[in-house]
């Protein structure tokens, strides 16, 4: 098969109080998909867990509210394309078994107390002590999120497509800096993505990124095999809604 996509749940992964038959039910696909890719078969398991502005939970708001209070960050609907766009490629390899289980939208202690949440009952479970790390690891993203807005003006006061490919490449690389924990000076521009260890998760962050900051349609494919930063900058900046009126002023000084 070209793809075999499982939605399974994070109720597999916290456990469901009172649901212990929906969880059970969640590990079971996680578990299957770890075996058919085990036997050379293409298979993923998303664990998705709120899903913002659609769907059951997004209709209830009460019910939004009470998966908040117990962890579940949720994720928004063209986040939910943007994997389903990635993990149903035909032309995907074949995934590693460690590989086959996505977890979504979970809260690390960081956000929760930023909310006023004390720790969830499932967060002092060794399994999760990686969420701590991420606290670590991307507490200089709010630098990026205060940049952002003026990088987008910058792309938009620019005179051509590789003065805004520049400016772009400058953003990716801080954020890259943020997410990857790295100095942002270790980040070559004429090297590609994926030799800072960029993966087909991270490639979705940035490919969500892209048209977040930039209104930029940018597939994952071509975010991992990009030959470098810099050319992959210079693809967005041409996919951008301001590539028009470069041509146009490009015209004029002709």
């Amino acid at each position: 098969m070209d793809f075999f996509v499982l939605l399974s749940s994070t109720g597999g992964v916290f456990g469901s109080r009172g649901q212990s038959n929906y969880a059970a039910g969640s590990t079971y696909q996680d578990a299957f998909a770890k075996y058919r890719v085990s036997l050379g078969e293409k298979c993923i398991s998303l664990d998705l867990g709120l899903m913002l502005s659609v769907g059951f939970a997004a209709e209830r708001q009460h019910i939004t509210d009470s998966l908040r209070t117990v962890g579940y960050e949720g994720i928004h609907e063209i986040e939910f394309h943007a994997m389903l766009d990635h993990f149903c490629n035909p032309d995907l390899p074949l995934q590693d078994p460690a590989d086959t289980q996505i977890v979504t939208g979970v809260a690390t202690p960081e956000s929760l107390a930023s909310k006023g949440l004390g720790e969830i009952f499932w967060m002092s479970k060794p399994i999760f002590q990686g969420l701590r790390q991420m606290d670590r690891q991307f507490s200089t993203s709010t630098t990026v999120k205060e940049e952002g807005a003026n990088y987008r003006a910058q792309v938009e006061q620019a005179t051509s497509q590789e003065d805004a490919g520049h400016v772009i490449a400058l953003a990716l690389v801080r954020k890259l800096s943020a997410a990857l924990n790295m100095p942002v000076a270790d980040i070559e521009l004429e090297k590609p993505v994926y030799a800072y260890g960029v993966d087909s998760l991270v490639a979705v962050e940035i490919r969500y990124w892209f048209l977040k900051e930039f209104k930029a349609q940018i597939a994952v494919f071509e975010i991992i095999r990009s030959e470098s930063i810099e050319k992959l900058c210079l693809l967005v900046a041409s996919k951008t809604q301001h590539q028009q009126s470069w041509k146009q002023k490009g015209v004029e000084e002709n």
